[in-house]
């Protein structure tokens, strides 16, 4: 029970530093045609919010408290859970581009979704790095000590023969 508790501490911990990385220091990845990024402020904000949803609906925010025995699930099913976390990204717009489409053809009728992103609207998509999550996450379930003590693998393999 120590193993599920230490580990699952240890994916709480994670979770709070990826969260506090998104307010302390996030790179907002789109940029406009002069290098400058567009909408940092909203594009952390989709990704802050998403992530905090997520730990808030799972006992794991605020920080204070004993997480380990407020998550009831299986590492595991934490494990799972953490890796289909969606994460809400912004999508912004570059009116100027979009604009000028709209003028040369007179009109937004027939505009497809590949028509508005590339005459100007950005996904944010590529904003987040949850993948980093996922891999320090992966790290810490891989170093999980076995919970089968040598005493029970003992005993086991006595029962089996029998």
């Amino acid at each position: 029970m120590r193993i599920r508790e230490v580990t699952i501490l240890r994916i709480v911990e994670s979770c709070h530093n990826f969260v506090n990385e998104i307010i302390r220091a996030h790179t907002c990845q789109i940029k406009d045609i002069t290098g400058t990024n567009l909408n940092p402020k909203e594009c952390r904000t989709m990704i802050l919010g998403s992530c905090m949803e997520w730990m808030l609906s799972r006992n794991m925010y605020p920080k204070d408290g004993p997480a380990g025995d407020n998550i009831k699930v299986s590492v595991e099913e934490l494990v799972t859970d953490l890796n289909s976390m969606a994460i809400a990204t912004y999508t912004s717009h570059h009116y100027g581009a979009v604009a000028k489409y709209c003028n040369e053809n007179r009109s937004w009728k027939g505009m497809s979704p590949y028509d508005l992103h590339s005459k100007g609207a950005r996904s944010h998509v590529s904003c987040h790095k949850k993948h980093e999550l996922e891999a320090e996450v992966a790290k810490i379930v891989a170093e999980m000590p076995s919970p089968t003590l040598e005493s029970h693998r003992r005993h086991m393999e006595e029962q089996a023969k029998k």
